[in-house]
């Protein structure tokens, strides 16, 4: 008996240990699946990364924006988890998909990111579905930079002779891609395990469709790779800045029933996606006068939708990318100056009467002419593409448009110590400064062009003379109590006082004399218009 029971025991330790290696197993990053395709390369990394290696004394951020130390001393095949949800696991794709040309540009890149870029899609893509890397070198400062990279498998390395930046040097990798599909990626990121099959089969079961994977965070500071949510999708503000936005609750229901179905978003972040070339070029492909960086991502998608295709974002592919806080290139005419003539022509053929709700945000001259934007209008007209009326109604209907009387609207907040607060109406009808939350109802404003301040429940912000706390009271116009100014230096200007709002540390808010440099009276709101 006591035999049985010792053997009992060291049976149940047997299968505690096995389990415990199951969940260890589980629970650790996956090791990567080096492909034989990489057997053949030549390439010396230790020497092509040394070469650019900081200085002892240098910033490890100046180069590149993100911490290119930490980014030199990481493998080039390094594991990152693998992030799919788990149903993503028991999905299976058509073997007969088609192969695809992946497009890569880049300037100035890291060396060192930009190998992990390439060495990830190689690692982690199936050799069958990988015809080609269309590696565009935007004219870098060392022409080495890509020349050192050409003996890598599957590379086809172009090079531009002047600075064309990101739109014009794509086209130059769509000229010469000889897959049906491309998919385009940045300089910056690392593909996971799974990423390419989901976005294959999607563009080919449906061929109007684009098809961008979940874009994963690589942090900036450790390069550690962090799974973003799966309850995203991309927007925009009127002042055409990307934003990620929280799915609907119909949507929502519908990802966690199924957490492998395809989302429809308004608009893709731009960096990674996949699309058949035929229907790239049948759409006009990019508009080569879009200028460096930025808006082509807006282009894309208003004219996808308006079209007739659409947008899926795809839950089984997942990208990690580094987000940086600044550009570590020059722009020509300035980083806003361009930002702003390239959303002046995506505006000018694809938003319609709506382009004024931007113009009204982002200020800029409606009537100075653009350089061959009738060549893009006739795009649009060739295509019999909707208006922008029907993108807000059917697409983006949770994009709130603005009355031509209102100033600004969104968010009341302030940014004190690395913390955002937001103006927030409390249970006992008491305005505070709390912590923000996106979307909350609560929390968002509108200020008309007299100056008042009105929440959802019709309510305004309110001060008398004598009790100089902010409160709310019904909305009345000929109330100069409840009338407000938004001064240049983004103070909240109670015009019956002349005095400011100023957050106290409990959250409250009083009215307190105008301070020009004190964060405690430093208000933003989330759009602001100009006139």
């Amino acid at each position: 008996r006591r035999m049985k029971c010792k053997l009992k025991r060291i049976f149940t330790l047997l299968i505690v240990f096995i389990w415990l290696l199951v969940l260890l197993s589980y629970f650790q990053a996956p090791k990567v699946q080096k492909n034989t395709i990489l057997a053949s390369s030549t390439l010396d990394e230790t020497s092509y990364i040394s070469k650019t290696k900081l200085s002892e004394s240098e910033d490890p951020y100046h180069r590149h924006k993100f911490n290119q130390q930490i980014s030199d001393e990481l493998d080039s095949d390094r594991p990152i988890p693998d992030t799919r949800p788990p149903q993503c696991l028991e999905e299976s794709y058509d073997k007969r998909v088609s192969s695809t040309s992946i497009i890569i540009t880049f300037h100035n890149e890291a060396r060192s990111a930009l190998l992990r870029t390439i060495k990830s899609v190689l690692d982690r893509t199936p050799p069958r579905l990988l015809m080609e890397i269309i590696l565009v070198d935007d004219f870098s400062a060392n022409e080495k930079d890509g020349a050192l990279l050409k003996d890598l498998p599957k590379i086809v390395l172009m090079r531009n002779d002047k600075r064309e930046g990101l739109i014009r040097s794509r086209l130059k990798g769509v000229s010469v891609a000889k897959s049906s599909i491309l998919t385009f990626l940045d300089s910056h990121c690392e593909v996971n395990v799974g990423w390419i099959e989901p976005l294959l089969a999607k563009v080919e079961q449906d061929p109007l469709a684009i098809a961008s994977p979940v874009i994963d965070i690589i942090k900036t500071d450790t390069l550690e790779y962090k799974a973003s949510s799966n309850y995203l999708k991309g927007g925009f503000d009127w002042n055409m800045h990307f934003i990620w936005e929280p799915l609907l609750e119909k949507e929502m229901k519908e990802q966690k029933a199924d957490s492998t179905h395809p989302i429809s978003t308004p608009v893709i972040a731009g960096g990674v996606f996949a699309v058949q070339k035929q229907w790239f070029n049948q759409l006009g492909q990019y508009d080569s006068l879009l200028e460096i960086w930025g808006a082509e991502n807006f282009e894309i998608s208003f004219k996808t939708w308006m079209c007739g295709g659409s947008l899926k974002i795809i839950p089984c592919s997942r990208v990690g990318h580094i987000f940086r806080k600044s550009h570590p290139y020059e722009f020509p005419l300035g980083n806003g100056h361009t930002y702003l003539m390239n959303v002046r022509r995506v505006a000018e053929v694809w938003m319609d009467r709506y382009k004024r709700i931007f113009y009204r945000a982002r200020g800029g001259n409606m009537n100075e002419p653009l350089p061959r934007i009738k060549e893009r209008r006739l795009i649009r007209e060739r295509l019999k593409c909707r208006p922008f009326d029907w993108y807000l109604m059917e697409v983006y209907p949770e994009l709130r448009v603005p009355n031509v009387d209102e100033l600004a609207y969104g968010e009341i907040k302030q940014i004190y110590k690395g913390q955002s607060y937001c103006l927030s109406e409390s249970k006992t009808s008491k305005v505070l400064a709390v912590k923000c939350i996106p979307k909350d109802k609560k929390m968002q404003w509108v200020m008309s062009v007299t100056g008042m301040i009105q929440n959802e429940k019709d309510k305004c912000l309110y001060a008398s003379k004598k009790r100089k706390r902010i409160s709310l009271k019904d909305c009345d116009n000929s109330d100069f109590n409840q009338h407000w100014k938004f001064m240049i230096r983004e103070r909240l200007r109670h015009q019956a006082t002349n005095l400011c709002i100023e957050r106290k540390s409990d959250g409250s808010l009083l009215l307190a004399r105008c301070e020009n440099f004190s964060p405690q009276q430093k208000w933003s709101f989330t759009t602001k218009f100009l006139f």
